[in-house]
C-alpha cells in the first residue's frame, strides 16, 4: 500500500515538472515576442523619426532659397523695375550661384548623433510670354541614411505699366506707315478702323493695341503680310507681334509759368576784351562781328565765386548767341533761372559745372517772325551746343508764341551749316511748330504745335519727340530718328523710300524728370511674386 502511495507521488511530481517546463517555454515565446516587437517598433519609430527629419531638413533648404529669392525680387522691384529684359537679367543671375551641378550644402545640427544637411539648388522653367519667368527651387535633405526631395515653384509676372515712352513710336491719333522701318515697337492709344497702317515696305518690331481692341480692325495691312510688317516672333491670336495692353494717358505739354520780373535782378555788365558780353541793358549779346579772339577760351562765371551776380533768377531782356564764339562757355555751380523776352540762338556755346540753367521766354505776339529764333548753330563736328556733360541741366521753358496777323502758331527752324550741329538740352514749347531740317537732338523736344518735320539725324542718340496734336513728318528718305516720338499721326515725306525711326533707351537718361509729365506713360510695371505650395 505504502509503495503504492509512493508511486503515484512521484508520478505526480513528474507532470507538475512537465507542467512547469511548459509553461516556461511559454513564457520565454511570449518575452521573445515582446522583445521582437519591441525592437522592431523601436527600429521602426527611428526610420519614421529620421524620414520626418529629412522632411524637416529638406524644408528647411526650401526656405532658405525661398529667402533668398525672395530678397533678390524686393530689391530688384524697388531699385530697378525697369527695362524688363533688365529686370530679369538681374533675377536670373540669382539662378547661377546655385546650379544642379554645384548643390549648395547646408549643413544642420546633428540628431541622434546622425548628420543631417540640406543640398540645394535652383532651375529655371522656360516661359512662352516672355513677361512671366518660373523658377522650381529643389531641396534634397539627409539625415543619416534617409534623404527627402522637396520642390516649390515661384512665379514673377511682369505687365508693363505705360509703354508708349518706351516705344520707337506712338500713333495717337492713327497714323500710315509707308516704306518706314521701325526699329522697335509701335502703340495706338485708338480702337478705331485702321489705327495703324502698315503700307509697302514698312515694318515695326511689336504693335501695343488697347485691351478691348479688335486686332484686325485697328491694325490694317497694305500690300504686306504680318510677317513682314511685325517682325517680332510672338503676339496674341496668332498674330506675330501684337500685344494688347491697357492704353497709357497721354497728356498736353505742361508749360510751366513764366517767373514774374517783378524784383528779379539783371545781370551786371560784362566785357571781354572788345565784345560787351552783357550789356547796359544787361542783355546777354555775342554779336554777329565779335572777334573770335575776344571770347577765345573765355567762361562767363554765373559762379558764387562771382560775387556780382550772386542770385539765382535773373531777367536778361534779351538773348543773342550771334557770333562764333567756339570755347566761350558759362558755367554754373548752381542752379540759375533766366528769364528774358527774346532769345536768338543762332551760334555756338556751351553750358559747363553742376548747375542746371533754365531759360524762360515769355508770351509774344510778333509782326515780323523773328521774335523766336533758335537757328544756325556753325560748328564743327567737335563742337556741341548746351550741356554735353549733363543734357538734363539746361531746359528751355517757351511761352505761347505767335504771329499778330493771324494768331498763327510760330514755326521754330533749327537749320545748320556744314557739319550738323547736336543740341543738349530740352526745349519744352506751349505751341511752336518744328522743323528740325538735320540737327542732332539729345535731350526732349516737346511741344503742344500742330506740326513737327525732322529730317536726317543718324548721329543722336537719344531724342524724345513729344508732340501730341502734332503731325510728325519724316522729310526724306535719310530722316533716320534715334530716340522715341509721341504724335498725334505720322506722315513719310520720302514716298516709297525707307527712313528709319529707332527707339534708343538712352532717352531716357536725357529727359529730366520735372520737364514732361510722363507719369501717364511710364507708368510703374506690376511685377508680381507668386509661390506655390512645397511638393515631394
Amino acid at each position: 500500500m505504502n509503495q503504492l502511495k509512493r508511486r503515484l507521488t512521484m508520478n505526480k511530481s513528474g507532470v507538475v515538472l512537465t507542467y512547469v517546463m511548459i509553461v516556461l517555454l511559454v513564457m520565454t515565446i511570449i518575452i521573445s515576442g515582446v522583445v521582437f516587437i519591441t525592437v522592431g517598433n523601436l527600429n521602426k519609430s527611428t526610420q519614421t523619426s529620421d524620414h520626418m527629419e529629412a522632411y524637416y531638413v529638406a524644408e528647411g533648404g526650401i526656405n532658405y532659397l525661398t529667402q533668398v529669392v525672395t530678397e533678390k525680387y524686393n530689391y530688384n522691384k524697388t531699385n530697378n523695375p525697369s527695362p524688363m529684359s533688365t529686370f530679369f537679367t538681374n533675377m536670373d543671375s540669382i539662378v547661377a550661384l546655385y546650379p544642379v551641378s554645384n548643390k549648395l550644402t547646408i549643413p544642420f545640427s546633428d540628431n541622434g548623433g546622425k548628420t543631417s544637411y540640406a543640398q540645394v539648388w535652383i532651375s529655371v522653367i522656360t516661359s512662352e510670354t516672355g513677361t512671366i519667368h518660373k523658377y522650381q527651387l529643389n531641396s534634397e535633405g539627409y539625415i543619416g541614411s534617409v534623404h527627402r526631395l522637396l520642390t516649390k515653384q515661384i512665379e514673377v509676372n511682369y505687365a508693363s505699366g505705360g509703354t508708349a515712352f518706351n516705344n520707337a513710336f506712338m500713333a495717337i491719333s492713327g497714323t500710315t506707315f509707308i516704306g518706314v522701318q521701325i526699329h522697335g515697337p509701335v502703340q495706338t492709344t485708338l480702337k478705331t478702323d485702321g489705327a495703324i497702317i502698315f503700307g509697302k515696305n514698312s515694318s515695326a518690331y511689336k504693335v501695343y493695341i488697347p485691351s478691348d481692341a479688335v486686332l484686325e480692325t485697328v491694325v490694317k495691312l497694305d500690300g504686306n503680310t504680318w510677317t513682314q510688317a511685325i517682325n517680332d516672333t510672338k503676339g496674341i491670336t496668332g498674330k506675330a507681334g501684337i500685344y494688347k495692353v491697357e492704353v497709357p494717358t497721354v497728356k498736353q505739354v505742361p508749360v510751366k509759368a513764366t517767373p514774374s520780373i517783378l524784383g528779379v535782378p539783371k545781370l551786371n555788365a560784362q566785357s571781354y576784351g572788345s565784345c560787351v558780353f552783357i550789356d547796359s541793358n544787361r542783355s546777354m549779346s555775342i554779336p554777329n562781328n565779335t572777334t573770335i579772339s575776344n571770347l577765345a577760351n573765355v567762361t562767363y562765371n554765373l559762379t558764387t565765386a562771382n560775387p556780382a551776380n550772386l542770385g539765382s533768377t535773373f531777367y536778361v531782356p534779351t538773348i543773342k548767341i550771334l557770333g562764333d564764339a567756339p570755347t566761350f562757355k558759362i558755367q554754373l555751380d548752381r542752379d540759375i533761372t533766366l528769364i528774358t523776352d527774346t532769345l536768338w540762338l543762332d551760334n555756338r556755346f556751351t553750358i559747363t559745372g553742376p548747375g542746371k540753367l533754365t531759360i524762360y521766354v515769355r508770351r509774344s505776339t510778333t509782326n515780323s517772325k523773328t521774335n523766336l529764333d533758335l537757328n544756325a548753330f556753325r560748328m564743327n563736328s567737335s563742337n556741341d551746343i548746351g550741356n554735353p556733360t549733363t543734357p538734363t541741366n539746361f531746359i528751355i521753358y517757351i511761352a505761347e508764341q505767335l504771329y499778330n496777323s493771324s494768331s498763327e502758331a510760330v514755326t521754330v527752324t533749327f537749320s545748320s551749316q556744314n557739319v550738323p550741329p547736336t543740341f543738349y538740352l530740352s526745349l519744352i514749347a506751349a505751341n511752336l511748330n518744328y522743323n528740325l531740317n538735320t540737327v542732332i537732338v539729345n535731350g526732349a523736344l516737346a511741344t503742344n504745335g500742330t506740326s513737327v518735320i525732322f529730317d536726317s539725324h543718324a548721329n543722336g542718340k537719344a531724342m524724345l519727340i513729344y508732340a501730341p496734336n502734332a503731325t510728325i513728318t519724316g522729310k526724306s528718305s535719310a530722316a533716320n530718328l534715334y530716340g522715341a516720338v509721341i504724335g498725334k499721326t505720322y506722315i513719310n515725306g520720302a514716298g516709297g523710300s525707307q527712313p528709319t525711326i529707332t527707339y534708343a533707351p538712352e532717352v531716357n537718361n536725357y529727359v529730366p524728370a520735372d520737364t514732361l509729365d510722363l507719369s501717364g506713360l511710364v507708368g510703374a510695371p506690376t511685377i508680381n511674386l507668386t509661390k506655390s505650395a512645397t511638393q515631394e
